[in-house]
This record gives C-alpha cells, structure tokens and sequence, in this order.
C-alpha cells in the first residue's frame, strides 16, 4: 500500500483533521481505517481521540453509463484534536467478496505558532 499520489491533508496542531473515504461495489463493500507511522500498521477504532463515522450508505447509486446499480458507502476518519504524534500515512480500505482496494493519503500536523514581541519605548 502506498499514499494516493501527492494526497496530503494538512492540519494545524488541535485542529480536526476529516479524512475522506468512499467505495462502490456489489455486493456493498465495507470500510477499515489502518495507519502507517514508523514502519508499523496498526488498524483504527473509534475511541476518545478518533471517531470512525458511521457509514453513510447508498443503495441504488447508478452507474455512469446508465446500466446497473452499484451499492456505495462512505465512512470518514475524524481526529478530534490531532497532535504530532497523529501525522503519518492514512489507508481507508474497501473489502468485499470479490477483492479489496485501499487508498492511502500522508496526514502532516503543524505544530502551533507562538508570536512574542517585546514592546519598545523611544526616549
């Protein structure tokens, strides 16, 4: 698995960070959030920090030619206030009985900006 190409979401630190997922199939595929951070995967639940949306389904999504029907889903990752440590390759991965395919994208925080000046008096 590799990031879509030059797919990069950037957010500043404590802000939210939504990334986007969506898949067409029959039968209707279902989604899985995994991450990439220092050469390790680990897969992705909902829990205090990241709320996996419930999956927004679509049933009769026509095909672009007009033939046939295609079952979608959509199933965003939200992080609620991301820190450094939440930056790293995303994949949302769509499976059903037929196959599977996953599309990844490089999440990059920005740490905060802290402006200071120092007041100057003229004598």
């Amino acid at each position: 698995m590799s990031p879509q190409d030059g797919l990069v979401i950037r957010v500043s630190q404590y802000d939210a960070a939504i990334l986007e997922c969506s898949a067409v199939g029959i039968p209707r595929p279902t989604i899985r959030w995994l991450v990439s951070r220092n050469g390790q995967n680990s897969t992705l639940s909902t829990n205090g920090f990241v709320t996996i949306l419930e999956p927004v389904q679509f049933d009769n999504y026509p095909l672009s030619s007009g033939r046939g029907l295609v079952l979608a889903v959509n199933s965003p990752l939200v992080i609620n206030e991301t820190l450094d440590a939440d930056s790293g390759t995303y994949y949302c991965e769509a499976m059903n009985d037929p196959g599977r395919d996953s599309q990844g994208m490089e999440l990059e925080i920005h740490g905060e900006c802290d402006f200071s000046y120092e007041d100057t008096v003229s004598r």
